[in-house]
């Protein structure tokens, strides 16, 4: 994403146009405008299989404080039974040799930035992300999943 966003940027500023950025996941969005660096590292399963039997036996907060010993930035924004997050910066840091936080470190964008954004209360975002989780439930989300798991 972030190769080719910043080249589609170029692309548009080297038109003498200014882009406009809108949407996405705001992970995305911020990593292309904060500059961060991402592994290019495929998915290490057999690793990834291991830590996941490893939380399952020890619990969470054992692979949370091996975290902590190996990256202490990471494991101090990483809330612990975020099995998930922790298993991948354990699994970044044992195939890099490099921690997460070391390739999330930001910097500034090469270009100027002007964000927009919109809100709306607590409240109401609840309410319609509830209503949207509804409605994806009504649609036969549950069924689509299975028939996902069950392909493999």
């Amino acid at each position: 994403y972030l190769e080719q966003a910043g080249a589609a940027l170029e692309d548009v500023w080297s038109r003498g146009k200014q882009p406009l950025l809108v949407g996405g996941s705001g992970q995305y969005v911020w990593a292309l405008l904060e500059g961060w660096r991402v592994p290019r590292l495929p998915p290490q399963r057999e690793l990834r299989r291991e830590l996941g039997e490893r939380a399952d036996r020890q619990g969470a907060e054992a692979l949370h404080r091996e975290l902590a010993q190996v990256d202490p930035k990471a494991a101090a924004r990483i809330d612990p039974r975020n099995v998930r997050r922790v298993i991948r910066a354990l699994e970044v840091h044992k195939a890099t040799g490099r921690p997460i936080s070391y390739w999330q470190e930001k910097g500034p964008p090469p270009w100027e930035v002007l964000t927009l954004g919109l809100t709306c209360p607590r409240q109401e975002l609840y309410e319609r992300i509830d209503a949207r989780v509804d409605s994806m439930m009504e649609a036969g989300l549950v069924a689509e999943v299975r028939g996902l798991l069950s392909m493999g």
